[in-house]
């Protein structure tokens, strides 16, 4: 079965942090759409005429969660696990929100739906994404040591080359991951 396509939408502010990694992950109302394994087509200034798609990555997960102004809860592996006040801190953070007190910028942001319940979406990173495309040539890569052979082969290629090779990637990544949880069930029993 071939990969869906889904769209999100983000504010011009987030493009960079999700390009460097920083900002591995999205908290959206309704995600019903989206599946682990899924290609995510990521926006600015969607339904514009300003409209640019700055990343193509594929979905890791998709996690109930719940925010209120001092409550953060998401729901791992059918138990909702909350978070204290120093977790939350780093939630914000790596949602984006780069402020000295990133937890109270975060809920400013949700204030009007809050209490909020939706879900967390998290794709592979830029770093991520070419570790899966290239092994340990990747890896050194994107943790920016390469040696001169690295430098040679990745010279010039930018995240719109990479993502050139986003369907492939999709079918290893989508099969590893149903071996995986199939063996983890299976170990459970």
């Amino acid at each position: 079965m071939p990969n869906r396509i889904s769209i999100l939408s983000f504010q011009r502010q987030f493009s960079g942090l999700i390009l460097d990694g920083s900002k591995p992950h999205t908290v959206r109302a309704n995600a019903a759409r989206i599946h682990p394994g899924d290609i995510l087509h990521l926006y600015t200034g969607l339904r514009t005429k300003a409209a640019r798609r700055f990343f193509v990555t594929y979905c890791v997960s998709v996690e109930p969660i719940r925010i209120g102004r001092n409550s953060l809860s998401i729901r791992r592996d059918d138990r909702w696990t909350r978070h204290d006040a120093a977790a939350r801190q780093t939630f914000a953070f790596n949602d984006g929100f780069r402020e000295p007190d990133a937890w109270r910028a975060f809920v400013l942001f949700f204030e009007k739906s809050l209490p909020f319940e939706g879900a967390l979406i998290t794709w592979l990173t830029p770093p991520e994404l070419m570790a899966q495309t290239f092994g340990d040539i990747g890896s050194a890569y994107a943790s920016g040591q390469p040696t001169e052979d690295i430098k040679t082969l990745f010279q010039g290629m930018s995240v719109p080359m990479l993502n050139q090779f986003l369907p492939e990637i999709g079918r290893v990544w989508a099969a590893a991951e149903h071996t995986r949880r199939r063996m983890n069930k299976e170990t459970s029993k």
